[in-house]
């Protein structure tokens, strides 16, 4: 019985053993699973993140297409904008030179300043003539003029007229030649409204008003007042005229 009881014992001891043991392999197995199933999770983690990634990213290059596609419109929209804007500038710029040159063709009269005529007469009497010609060039029904008065001594007297230079023009091939208007020769009072004017017939042999002549220096000359009248009856103003030419 001792000895029965003896085995038993040792019998019991190694099924205690075999008892621990298994416990131990248990708490390793449950160790083992434990690290795989929070790989687990965390790669179950990180497909979610890749598959919002890719969510993100499909969504970001649907909004840049469609953003693409709009910048394409506005790049349309721009080059139609400008190719009116170029189109209606062109048209602008067409009315306006049309409008000018209306303009210029039907503009009859100019108005200008002859100043220092004190000194003009003091040339006359020692050169025994002397000219004003305006710095600026006008259109007067179509021709390029160049408006202006001449002085020249007569005796003891100064004579005052004017003096008309036509230039190469716009309009020449447009307009009758040899010029054969009229003109209006005015001088305005600076005070009074009693203006001296004279008009003057163009004579048609004059080379000076010849097509031809618009490239020389040839220019026509028309007697009109004596400079002391003008003087003694207060036209020459802070030694100065004011004259006006109208074309008719």
């Amino acid at each position: 019985l001792e000895r029965a009881c003896g085995e038993n014992g040792t019998l019991i001891s190694k099924l205690s053993d075999v008892s621990q043991s298994v416990n131990s392999l248990m708490e390793s197995v449950r160790q083992g699973i434990a690290p795989v199933g929070e790989i687990s999770g965390a790669a179950h983690h990180l497909l979610n993140g890749v598959n919002t990634l890719r969510d993100v990213v499909s969504g970001g290059m649907s909004a840049i297409k469609k953003q693409n596609g709009q910048l394409h419109q506005v790049r349309v929209a721009i080059e139609g904008v400008k190719n009116d804007a170029g189109a209606s500038t062109k048209r602008m710029l067409e009315m306006q030179e049309r409008a000018l040159a209306h303009a210029d063709k039907n503009e009859t009269r100019c108005d200008f300043f002859v100043p220092g005529i004190g000194s003009l007469r003091a040339t006359v009497l020692k050169d025994g003539t002397s000219e004003y010609v305006h710095k600026k060039r006008v259109y007067l029904r179509g021709y390029n003029i160049s408006p202006g008065v001449m002085l020249k001594k007569s005796g003891e007297n100064v004579l005052l007229g004017m003096r008309l230079k036509l230039n190469k023009g716009n309009y020449d091939d447009d307009i009758t030649w040899p010029f054969q208007h009229k003109i209006r020769f005015t001088i305005l009072h600076s005070d009074k409204g009693e203006d001296k004017e004279v008009v003057h017939n163009s004579c048609r042999t004059m080379k000076a008003l010849e097509k031809s002549a618009l490239g020389s220096s040839q220019f026509a000359w028309f007697e009109a007042f004596h400079l002391g009248d003008l003087k003694k009856d207060g036209y020459v103003h802070n030694d100065t005229l004011r004259i006006t030419w109208e074309v008719l």
